[in-house]
């Protein structure tokens, strides 16, 4: 089972609910956050930290004792948990995070798990133009308005963002060769190989709803509170077809 987490990170603003939260998480995160200069992004790192810890804890793991490393092309992964002052290996733990503008957002699993949330970009049509597929593009031309076509592209960028990150290959794969198939699933081409991802999607409106999505439709009617005043997306893609229906929301 995939399980979906997220957290507003405006909330650790407040430098004594910041503080708090940096004194309980591992000693390498809090050195990495006070690395970082600006305050948003001290607050993205304090948050990932946030949701690992609450994604490790039905695991019966600490983040404090979570040993994180990283694959051959950068992807974090739980290597071990210390315990007993020894490293334990950690086998069938997959995770990924992933952040964008207020929001922090982590998915766990038994499988390899990418996660993307994005919110609409100024230079959204450049980087379609570069980045999507002529079948993609056309797509985003038949589109009724501009509302409809932001949409569509934030579904096909955080799709192909969470491929790129469950293969753990990141940008070796070119966003063309990551495509939405018509059963629902995601097609990712590397070289002579291909492989299938199942998708999981979710959108957080302006309106303060967040909704489980598929095929672009709203499947839930779900309400939770959120300050945001932009439109998000999520999507998540998974080596599994078990997804959580809804996300886990950290206050």
């Amino acid at each position: 089972m995939i399980t979906t987490y997220i957290m507003d990170i405006t909330k650790l603003n407040q430098d004594e609910v910041f503080a708090d939260y940096l004194a309980r998480v591992s000693l390498w995160r809090r050195e990495k956050v006070e690395r970082t200069k600006h305050r948003m992004d001290k607050n993205r790192s304090l948050g990932a930290a946030i949701l690992l810890a609450h994604g490790l804890l039905p695991y019966g793991i600490s983040e404090e004792n979570a040993l994180i490393r990283e694959g051959k092309y950068g992807k974090p992964y739980l290597a071990a948990v210390l315990r007993n002052g020894s490293e334990e290996a950690v086998h069938n733990i997959h995770f990924n995070l992933s952040h964008s503008g207020i929001y922090v957002a982590a998915a766990f699993g038994d499988t390899e798990v990418g996660i993307d949330i994005e919110h609409i970009r100024k230079n959204w049509r450049k980087i379609a133009e570069h980045f999507f597929a002529e079948e993609e593009l056309s797509k985003l031309a038949e589109c009724q308005n501009e509302k409809e076509r932001e949409n569509l592209f934030l579904r096909y960028w955080t799709i192909k963002e969470s491929a790129m990150k469950v293969s753990g290959a990141g940008m070796r794969i070119s966003l063309r060769d990551i495509r939405l198939k018509e059963n629902g699933r995601i097609g990712v081409k590397t070289g002579d190989d291909s492989s299938e991802y199942f998708l999981k999607e979710f959108e957080i409106l302006p309106e303060n709803a967040i909704m489980c999505v598929a095929g672009g439709h709203d499947l839930s009617s779900g309400i939770e509170n959120s300050p945001g005043k932009e439109r998000y997306r999520i999507s998540i893609c998974a080596e599994t077809s078990e997804f959580a229906q809804e996300m886990i929301w950290i206050e």
